[in-house]
């Protein structure tokens, strides 16, 4: 009787190990992708946000007169209402201006 020589394999992936592997894969790819995302989600901005140029949130009394006026003529005041207000090319430069110095320059 001769004996054959069998020449050592790896042994076979059951039908078991090869879903436990995929499952693996798919959990650590999963865990990659979620720490992607959550990275550039919630991460700093890139860019540094922009400052306001203007510092002057303070209006004249010129300005705060008018624009008292015009709120008043707009919403409602005993004393202003119906009242017609037009501000000046100077007034609505400096309404401008503070609104800037507080929120910023639109974009």
């Amino acid at each position: 009787m001769a004996t054959q020589l069998v020449a050592p394999s790896r042994p076979a992936l059951t039908r078991h190990g090869r879903i436990r592997t995929a499952a693996a894969i798919a959990g650590v790819a999963a865990l990659a992708a979620t720490g992607y995302v959550a990275g550039t989600t919630i991460g700093p901005d890139t860019s540094a946000p922009t400052r306001a140029t203007s510092t002057d949130v303070n209006p004249s009394a010129q300005v705060q007169r008018e624009l008292n006026r015009s709120v008043a003529g707009q919403y409602g005041s005993g004393s202003a209402a119906g009242s017609v207000v037009n501000p000046t090319a100077q007034v609505q430069r400096e309404l401008r201006a503070s609104v800037a110095g507080q929120y910023g320059t639109a974009r």
